[in-house]
C-alpha cells in the first residue's frame, strides 16, 4: 500500500510497530513524527491539514495558529 501511495506523490512515513503482550499491535512515536511534520512543513509557507480525532494534536495546533503559519 505505501508503494502505491507513493506512486500518487504522497509522502509516506513507516514507523516501528512494537506488540504488547496482549496481542495487539501499536506504533512507536506516530504522534510526535507527525507534530514535527506538521510544523515543518508550516515554516516552508506550505498549508499543514490535518485530519484526526486526536486531541493531542491541539498543542501543536495551537503553536501554528500563534505564529501566524497555516
Amino acid at each position: 500500500m505505501a508503494s502505491k501511495l507513493r506512486q500518487y506523490g504522497y509522502q509516506v512515513s513507516q514507523l516501528p510497530i512494537i506488540k504488547h503482550q496482549d496481542g495487539t499491535l501499536k506504533t512507536v512515536g506516530d504522534d510526535m513524527k507527525i507534530g514535527t511534520d506538521m510544523i515543518e512543513e508550516a515554516q516552508k509557507g506550505d498549508r499543514v491539514v490535518l485530519i484526526s480525532g486526536d486531541g493531542d494534536f491541539i498543542p501543536v495546533i495551537e503553536k501554528i495558529q500563534i505564529k501566524e503559519l497555516k
